[in-house]
């Protein structure tokens, strides 16, 4: 009984055993030495606390210097970065080997102490010179601290060295990927420059060479790798020639083992595998103990990473009758790092015919599986595992992830609790259940667990992360942005976390603060798509539509054809009434994906726009046949097409017959009752729903419904539907805010102000939070409102919409200063804004300045046309100031103007 033996059960796994046959080496002769397999084996295990204690126990002064280095790993897992560093340091006073440096530089790197790491890196290179690693490494710290020059340099100097090397143990898989991305978007350069890079690290430059020659002759053409092209046609020059040289002397020294070997290394690096085979036949005739050569060779290259000639060379030898276990593990791999996998599974399936219980086998055929799709074959495997060895826990784990993996969180979520019943504070289960049902929607729940989970552990970034998201998801959007900073005070470049704060200052309105972020990013980063689209949506929402276009186009130079950057053009120039441009771009797409209802319904939109109505209904009625599914949502477009075109009744003859012979023709009833109540006939609406049990339960038509009944001041009755709603979903957030609207109509401001802070407290939007302020405003409670209002508000920045309200309140609270100055602030981003401008006037008439007030309304009908409520408020002035007839005037115009009158302007007639 020795430590041999108890290698041998790590080497097959067998973790248990050997922890029992060390406890027994323990009790016989205790030492550090047996301690240190103990705490090795926990680690491995995951165990990771458990390995802590003991590798404590046992570093001091004169421990060995694999202790420390697996005391610097525990370190590193909790994030003690500085006692790893420490570590690093006793480890380095015996043994001052580059490596150990390298690990210093990556601790400082990741603690943002970027000069210190650069440091560390020069000390690892003075050892290693050219190490690529550790120039990577340098690489990126020169480009935190912004030395340019240097960074340029270092880098060519890395791509020169990457052309002689192949040491990448993913590039293959990596390669298969990003093959996969450039069907998708076949003119990214970032996705050439990676596949290239990768081809160099396979050594395959013959492709890698091919590949550039194509991106020239490319339309349009890609020139960034003409100097690399060239570089490397003179490698491979290089080798042909080289190779000559070898065939020559070869003719004279056929059984010369060295130039043998180096020939096969030659033809490997050139992937020239026909003459390879061609090549073995020779080495069979000519070379001493051939067999014994050919298996060294294989070993190899396969150790070079060689995969295609080391399958040559492996398959020789198997139909020369050396086939072993070994061997053929050997050249499933090898298919599996070629993209064979078709031809690896046809392998491992014959030998589970002899064998459906082996292990060894299984666990193949799911590592071949994962190369492809993991699907429910994947997950068969991992049960048949499961029950050949039960106490492997680590199989389960894999079922989690996979369960994840393919969207199957629920029972995701399931499998994970099991597991974490025994190990309640694995972390890799519970950001996977965290992810889950953030993927479910369960926000709620991700905070709480979160929550849970950052008590023990504060700093835990990634948790940190996901509660963010989760916060945005919530719409509690304002916390999300103060826990963002909280993260970004200790490490500012976070990009995540800037990208996260973005899209929390989109949400809020805060459109010109979440443009400042996105350029910050993308001044480090400028080809990032993700955040070049939110910076669109951004310049979208503040009117600049033009910009939004120019961004837009950057971004199709780059990646023609990209689908959102198209449709984020296409919504800019339907903003700035360039209809035409949009249909065309829309047309484009629709050739590309005809049967996208998304696109069909942005057509029928913008052919709406250009008048072009029989077009749009025609079109909108394919959609609706083929997408019932999708039709309630845009059934509200339909319908005021309809409105707009046919008599009322021929549209209700052609919605009927729609109705009675669809079988599927809920999209129809939906939109039936949408013209219903566009035409205002709110008694076709409650005669509809009230004597059909089975809409009036359907929450869609609940909603229309309450709509209906608050149109026709039936308020106790709007209020009675949205308590039968919130009886069957007590927290549907939509109901929770048509209620309060209701209760505000009753003046009932209490129930009114619970619901709406039920509501809030399940989505902090805006909407919700300036009812609150809107209900305390109106209630007489100025300071609580403005109050609620700060919640908004970062850094004294307020959004337009928060600027409108807080100007409303302070004139409501006869502070007419602090009024005017907000809608002052509104003019400085946006000197045309409607509402800030009509403010100003309300302001002047408030302060009975009635002739700056009638100046500030004249000026704004003159340059943007008919606005109902500056002609309205133009009428109460002109009362005000016994002016009747021009007051009069002025209600006739809205009158003629809307198809009805607004209650606002029937008041004011009887006045």
């Amino acid at each position: 009984m020795d430590l041999n033996h108890v290698r041998e059960l790590i080497d097959d796994k067998n973790f248990k055993d050997a922890l029992n046959l060390l406890d027994n080496l323990m009790a016989e002769e205790p030492s550090d030495h047996i301690l240190f397999e103990k705490a090795s084996i926990l680690f491995q295990m995951e165990d990771f606390e458990g390995a802590d204690k003991i590798i404590n126990e046992i570093t001091r002064v004169g421990s060995t210097v694999e202790c420390w280095i697996l005391k610097a790993d525990i370190c590193k897992h909790f994030s003690r970065l500085q006692d790893a560093y420490d570590c690093y340091d006793v480890i380095i006073n015996t043994q001052p080997k580059p490596k150990y440096f390298f690990e210093q530089g990556n601790i400082k790197s990741e603690l943002g102490e970027f000069q210190d790491a650069l440091t560390c890196y020069k000390r690892a290179l003075e050892l290693e010179p050219e190490n690529l690693q550790f120039l990577k490494a340098k690489c990126t710290v020169l480009k935190k601290l912004s030395r340019d020059a240097e960074y340029n340099d270092l880098k060519n100097v890395i791509r020169f060295l990457e052309i002689d090397t192949s040491k990448n143990e993913s590039a293959s898989r990596e390669l298969k990927k990003i093959n996969g991305w450039l069907k998708k978007s076949p003119h990214d350069l970032k996705l050439h420059t990676e596949k290239i890079f990768l081809l160099i690290d396979l050594g395959r430059l013959q492709y890698a060479a091919d590949c550039i020659s194509k991106l020239e002759n490319d339309d349009p053409p890609i020139t960034e790798f003409t100097g690399l092209g060239k570089t490397l046609l003179k490698k491979l020059e290089h080798l042909k020639d080289e190779l000559a040289d070898i065939s020559d002397k070869l003719e004279s020294k056929p059984s010369d083992v060295s130039l043998a070997a180096q020939k096969i290394r030659l033809l490997a690096n050139l992937e020239m595998y026909d003459d390879l085979k061609k090549f073995l036949a020779h080495v069979l005739k000519n070379i001493p103990e051939s067999e014994q050569f050919l298996h060294k060779m294989m070993e190899s290259l396969l150790s070079e990473k060689k995969i295609g000639a080391h399958l040559v060379l492996l398959e020789h030898l198997i139909e020369m009758g050396h086939k072993s276990a070994k061997m053929t593990r050997q050249q499933i791999y090898a298919l599996n790092e070629l993209g064979r996998f078709d031809e690896a599974m046809v392998h491992i399936q014959k030998i589970l015919e002899k064998r459906p219980k082996d292990e060894v086998v299984l666990r193949m055929k799911l590592h071949t599986l994962s190369q492809m799709e993991p699907g429910e074959e994947y997950l068969k495997v991992i049960d048949q595992i499961h029950e050949i060895n039960p106490w492997d826990e680590k199989i389960l784990y894999r079922k989690v992830s996979t369960l994840s993996r393919l969207g199957e969180f629920a029972k995701a979520i399931a499998a994970a609790d099991i597991l974490l019943e025994k190990d309640p504070d694995n972390m890799s289960l519970l950001t996977t259940k965290t992810t889950a049902l953030s993927m479910l929607g369960r926000h709620t729940e991700v905070l709480e667990l979160a929550d849970s989970i950052l008590n023990s552990r504060p700093e835990d970034t990634n948790m940190l992360k996901s509660k963010i998201r989760s916060l945005n998801s919530l719409g509690r959007h304002t916390e999300a942005i103060e826990l963002a900073d909280s993260i970004l005070n200790s490490r500012p470049e976070d990009t995540n976390t800037l990208k996260s704060k973005t899209y929390s200052l989109r949400m809020l309105g805060r459109h010109t603060e979440a443009i400042q972020l996105a350029d910050s990013i993308l001044n480090s980063n400028p080809g990032d798509y993700g955040m070049q689209a939110s910076k669109i949506r951004s310049l979208n929402s503040l009117g600049r539509h033009t910009e939004a276009i120019q961004l837009a186009d950057s971004i199709l130079k780059s990646r023609p054809g990209d689908t959102n950057a198209l449709k984020s053009k296409t919504r800019s120039l339907t903003n700035l009434g360039r209809h035409a441009e949009a249909l065309e771009i829309v047309e484009g797409l629709l050739e590309e994906q005809p049967d996208s209802v998304e696109f069909m319904f942005n057509k029928a939109y913008i052919l709406e726009k250009l008048s072009r109505y029989l077009e749009s209904a025609d079109l909108l009625e394919s959609a609706f046949e083929m997408h019932p599914e999708h039709s309630r949502r845009h059934a509200q477009l339909f319908a005021r097409i309809l409105h707009q075109v046919y008599a009322s009744k021929d549209n209700h003859v052609f919605i009927d017959s729609k109705i009675s012979s669809n079988t599927n023709n809920m999209a129809w009833i939906i939109l039936k009752c949408k013209l219903y109540l566009l035409e205002h006939k709110y008694d076709e609406v409650k005669s509809m729903l009230e004597g059909d049990l089975h809409l009036f339960e359907n929450p869609e038509f609940q909603k229309d419904l309450a709509l209906c009944y608050e149109s026709t001041y039936e308020i106790d009755k709007a209020i009675s539907v949205y308590t039968a709603m919130l009886k069957a979903s007590p927290n549907d957030e939509f109901s929770l805010f048509g209620r309060c609207q209701t209760y505000i109509k009753k003046r009932m401001y209490d129930e009114a102000m619970s619901d709406i802070q039920k509501a809030y407290g399940l989505n902090r939007s805006s909407r919700n939070r300036h009812t609150i302020a809107f209900i305390l405003g109106i209630t007489g409670r100025y300071d609580e409102a403005l109050d609620i209002l700060k919640d908004g508000a970062t850094d004294g920045q307020d959004s337009r919409d928060d600027l409108k309200l807080k100007a409303v309140i302070h004139r409501k609270n006869k502070d007419f200063e602090s009024s005017m100055q907000c809608y002052r602030t509104m003019l400085e981003d946006d000197p045309n804004d409607i509402s800030g401008l009509l403010g100003v006037a309300l302001v002047y008439e408030a302060t009975e300045q009635y002739d700056l007030a009638l100046e500030q309304i004249d000026g704004m009908l003159e340059n943007h046309g008919f606005l109902e409520d500056a002609i309205q408020t133009k009428a109460v002035i002109l009362v005000k100031i016994g002016n009747y007839e021009e007051a009069r005037k002025c209600l006739d115009v809205i009158i003629e103007e809307l198809s009805h009158p607004q209650e606002d302007a029937r008041d004011i007639q009887s006045e």
